[in-house]
């Protein structure tokens, strides 16, 4: 009898094999949570734990955010100058969903900016100060008649469809806030994907639309008339702080704040940056000080896995690597380990999954302790 566990060399076959594997923490058979309204909501569905992540070597970003947001119940936009078919590769145990997000948009020259109830996927360095900017707007359209603040204030939702022209959707805004825009030709021709946001206040909402052109707008004295301007380049402040990590969390620190600089004689990290990253590196730090929290409300491990014909052998490998479990073999099963099968499952336990990858190949499975025994019936 032998022993499956989980070496290092089963790596390459869990990246050719898996189209998309996204362990998620809700519990079998649920719907997907509700979308996040509020920024209360958003931040803690943010920061929710998730048990297993994986996404194979050459998977569209956008393919692997979309996932990200059905699952978790939140809503993100991805920039228009962040090719959505740009390739990620990505493997994470025992996380959160923020940083989930985080080491995706990183590996894309990207960071995520929090605005309201959205999570906004942009160019690291030209959406540094989306947030601050979005924020300064509100407060700016504050300062005008009530009646018009009630307008540009108010939380609205918004959607719409495939191949909407960011100039439509000014004018949108425009009939919506009956404002005109001065200068919308500096938006230029683009068609962008569906979507749909949730309730966030007018200004924010037009905040978004420009953000990927690198550009904000002014409200004129009366509130009539809207003026697009450069997004403001914020001046960078330097800050340090005392880091106390492994080599592995390191490492992920350096991928997501590469304008950060060690010093290990001083067990210091400075980062030279706009607020904004000082403030996303001090809730980084915060995180991974602080134990990783178990997926809330999950009795059970809950996966999603789309294989299309590959050896039942490779699923068990990734099963075993990926979930730290050890089955081992009854008998001599080469021949049907080696059949290949398809899996196309959603929310399914582990006992779910080893039942759709070994029935086709004419295979059973029961517990011992706590190892997985593999047999022909």
């Amino acid at each position: 009898m032998s022993r499956l566990g989980k070496p290092v060399r089963w790596r390459r076959a869990v990246g050719v094999m898996c189209c998309l594997w996204a362990v998620g923490t809700g519990r079998p058979g649920e719907a997907a949570p509700p979308r996040c309204q509020t920024a209360a909501e958003l931040e803690r569905a943010l920061n929710a734990g998730v048990r297993d992540v994986v996404w194979s070597a050459g998977t569209p970003v956008r393919q692997a955010l979309t996932t990200l947001a059905g699952t978790q119940g939140i809503a993100i936009m991805l920039d228009r100058r962040i090719d959505p078919a740009s390739g990620i590769e990505l493997s994470l145990h025992e996380v959160t969903v923020a940083e989930v997000i985080a080491q995706l948009a990183a590996q894309c020259d990207a960071a995520p900016r929090v605005l309201e109830a959205v999570v906004y996927i942009g160019p690291r360095a030209a959406t540094a100060g989306l947030t601050t900017v979005a924020a300064e707007r509100r407060r700016a359209a504050q300062q005008l008649p009530p009646a018009l603040v009630a307008r540009l204030t108010a939380a609205r939702p918004w959607s719409w469809e495939e191949l909407a022209e960011p100039r439509g959707l000014l004018e949108e805004l425009g009939r919506e806030a009956e404002v005109t825009f001065d200068d919308a030709a500096r938006v230029p021709h683009d068609l962008w994907p569906a979507a749909d946001l949730p309730p966030l206040a007018w200004t924010d909402r037009l905040t978004l639309v420009l953000a990927g052109f690198n550009l904000t707008f002014e409200l004129d004295a009366l509130g009539q008339r809207v003026r697009l301007v450069p997004m403001p380049v914020l001046t960078p402040v330097s800050g340090d702080y005392p880091v106390r990590l492994p080599p592995s969390e390191r490492a992920v620190l350096a991928r997501l704040f590469p304008q950060a600089v060690f010093d290990d004689a001083t067990g210091r990290v400075t980062l030279q940056d706009v607020p904004e990253e000082h403030e996303r590196l001090q809730r980084w730090l915060e995180r991974v000080a602080t134990q990783r929290p178990r997926p809330r409300g999950a009795s059970r491990t809950v996966m999603t896995l789309r294989v299309v014909q590959q050896p039942v052998e490779a699923i068990l490998q990734a099963v075993a690597q990926r979930l730290g479990v050890a089955f081992e073999f009854e008998g001599e099963l080469g021949e049907r380990l080696r059949r290949r099968v398809s899996i196309d499952v959603r929310d399914a336990t582990l006992d779910e999954l080893l039942t759709a990858a070994l029935e086709p190949a004419g295979l059973t499975f029961r517990r011992r302790d706590d190892v997985i025994v593999i047999a022909a019936p």
